[in-house]
């Protein structure tokens, strides 16, 4: 899991902080950017931190979502997990037969086991190619051209083994984050009435906010 966290990293072009746990986690709705924090009033009684699209003056049609304080969030946060415990027996039920669902992954060690062979083949057959190249007098563009051939095929099939892998990865990914938040859903059955850091970071993944106001949370059950 950490192994994927980290891939996914290095494909944004966004800073991950330690700072805030709302850092990186609130999404713009409208343009998919990432939630900034600012401070308003910073020197006076009226300061206050806010959080808003990191994008939404650096385009020419600013992003219509507004902003929100960290006391708006919190309290989001917290009926998002209350409603989520109303709904527990459900959710870890859906849960579990999605687990079952990600568990099968015949038909990818199958098409994986098929390449192999493939590419075992492949890889005799060029050797075969190149000690009758230095056992005999060859043609050498007739040489060239059947090496490249063999060099071309092994390649597609490096890559797509290469792409089966990472979907097999992925999906085990999936797999153990949802049974982790089934563990964490389970130890955890009371309605809270305050902001709970902790319930924050092992439930959540983000939280989208529309140009309505409106936060939709994606919990760590999304599959």
């Amino acid at each position: 899991m950490a192994q994927n966290e980290l891939k996914n990293r290095a494909k944004g072009n966004f800073n991950h902080s330690c700072v805030s746990p709302f850092s990186s986690k609130i999404v713009c709705g409208e343009c998919g950017g990432f939630y900034g924090s600012k401070v308003w009033h910073s020197n006076d009684k009226y300061r206050k931190v806010i959080w808003q699209c990191n994008n939404k003056f650096k385009n020419k049609n600013k992003c219509k979502t507004p902003h929100l304080t960290e006391e708006q969030i919190k309290n989001e946060f917290v009926k998002a997990f209350n409603n989520l415990i109303s709904n527990k027996d459900e959710v870890i039920r859906d849960c579990e037969n999605t687990v079952l669902t990600l568990i099968n992954t015949e038909d990818i060690d199958s098409k994986i086991s098929k390449l192999q062979q493939e590419s075992e083949i492949i890889v005799e057959l060029m050797r075969s190619l190149i000690y009758e190249n230095s056992r005999k007098v060859m043609n050498q563009d007739e040489y060239n051209k059947k090496y490249n051939s063999y060099t071309e095929k092994y390649e597609k099939i490096k890559s797509e083994l290469s792409k089966l892998e990472d979907k097999k990865q992925d999906l085990k990914v999936r797999r153990d984050r949802i049974k982790l938040f089934i563990e964490n859903l389970k130890s955890n059955d009371k309605l809270i009435d305050e902001f709970d850091e902790r319930l924050w970071y092992v439930l959540t993944d983000n939280a989208i906010v529309y140009e309505d106001g409106k936060v939709e949370f994606k919990f760590r059950n999304s599959n």
